[in-house]
């Protein structure tokens, strides 16, 4: 799975558990709001897309 900005958290966590911690660790609510899709819910957060893409990449190539 590409991670893309219409991906939803849950589906993230989901396909890359490992993710779970980087996304809390970045403030992401991966409880309540994993329904969220990722890139309007960090542009939310005030978040650069490249930003939470840069962080999970080697979790994500590493699976």
């Amino acid at each position: 799975m590409e991670i893309k900005p219409n991906v939803t958290l849950n589906q993230i966590i989901e396909t890359f558990p490992a993710t779970l911690q980087i996304l809390t660790d970045l403030g992401f609510d991966t409880c309540c709001g994993g329904w969220e899709e990722i890139g309007p819910a960090a542009a939310r957060k005030g978040i650069v897309w490249e930003k939470v893409i840069a962080v999970l990449e080697p979790v994500v190539k590493g699976a």
